[in-house]
């Protein structure tokens, strides 16, 4: 029996960088200047275009740490599926499939804890 499922989005959408955007990393350089005037090497960044680049780094770096989450969440909800009884795994899954809750690992591991189905895994 299949396993339902949604695929998360492979798009890494960038948010505008608008005039209003620009105005507050204006703020925000205004306000760590005058927060480490003492050290000024210190700072991060100095100009809008570091703190642009900053600003999209993260958001990179934060995409693929939630994709990577989310994977982690689909391997150790599967794991968990192989680890059950078949008669117990083809029941879940019929009830898994017809379903209206999201299909994303998260909520998958959650309904196998949730209905006492979770087998933890064996040290070896």
């Amino acid at each position: 029996m299949k396993l339902r499922w949604r695929r998360t989005a492979h798009t890494r959408t960038r948010r505008e960088w608008t005039p209003r955007r620009e105005a507050a990393a204006k703020r925000w350089l205004a306000k760590e200047a005058d927060k480490m005037a003492l050290f000024p090497e210190l700072r991060r960044e100095t100009t809008v275009e570091q703190r642009r680049k900053g600003a999209e780094d993260r958001e990179d770096t934060m995409t693929t740490a939630m994709r990577a989450h989310h994977a982690q969440m689909w391997r150790e909800a599967r794991a968990a599926l192989r680890r059950m009884e078949p008669p117990a795994r083809a029941a879940f899954l019929a009830y898994w499939n017809a379903g209206q809750f999201p299909a994303e690992g998260a909520m998958l591991l959650s309904f196998l804890r949730m209905k006492k189905l979770y087998i933890e895994p064996t040290a070896t």
